[in-house]
């Protein structure tokens, strides 16, 4: 399968191998969990045990936060067995896609955008569900865009979610088997 991925880290080569497993955190995942351990927040993902307060979190921080916890803890989504971000290698169907995702990020720095090959089945994603500065808390409205999310429900297709937000769905693809970067693409 043939995927797109934005270097936002200026870190890829055409021919690299990404390494990645669902056993171990990606650049990604490193990147959060330290922000989990500066604000305490791992006991509360090892056990479902929701933290005091969460207000202190900036925007990105509270929603990779509620998005693993929701994987690991609400029991309709525990069922589905999806990956965990924290282990993902992230890419689009695209080139427009990558780009797309660069604007809706306030990404400004240079767009390099590169073709990658996975062998492996990689699960999709509608990124839109996520998009959003949440209420510092997490409540059953909150909790709907993330259970659609890992359910994989396009948001455009959600008539009541989109009478307030018209953006188009952008998929995601979580990579956590090997990738292969096969060349720049943008």
């Amino acid at each position: 399968m043939i995927l797109y991925h934005l270097d936002t880290l200026g870190r890829l080569q055409e021919g690299m191998l990404v390494n990645l497993s669902p056993a171990s955190l990606s650049v990604f995942g490193r990147n959060y969990v330290s922000r989990f351990q500066r604000h305490d927040l791992l006991h509360s993902l090892e056990t479902g045990t929701l933290p005091r307060s969460l207000a202190s979190l900036n925007s990105a921080t509270f929603r990779e936060f509620v998005v693993e916890f929701h994987r690991r803890h609400h029991p309709e989504v525990k069922k589905m067995m999806r990956p965990s971000r924290l282990n993902s290698f992230f890419a689009t169907a695209n080139v427009d896609d990558a780009v797309l995702y660069a604007e809706r990020h306030d990404y400004h720095g240079p767009l390099r955008v590169f073709e990658i090959q996975v062998a492996a089945a990689t699960p999709c994603f509608d990124m839109t569900w996520l998009d959003r500065d949440f209420p510092r808390e997490i409540n059953p409205s909150v909790s709907y865009y993330f259970r659609k999310y890992w359910a994989g429900e396009l948001f455009e297709k959600d008539l009541d979610v989109c009478i307030e937000d018209s953006r188009k769905s952008l998929r995601e693809f979580l990579i956590t088997s090997p990738a292969l970067v096969r060349g720049k693409a943008l």
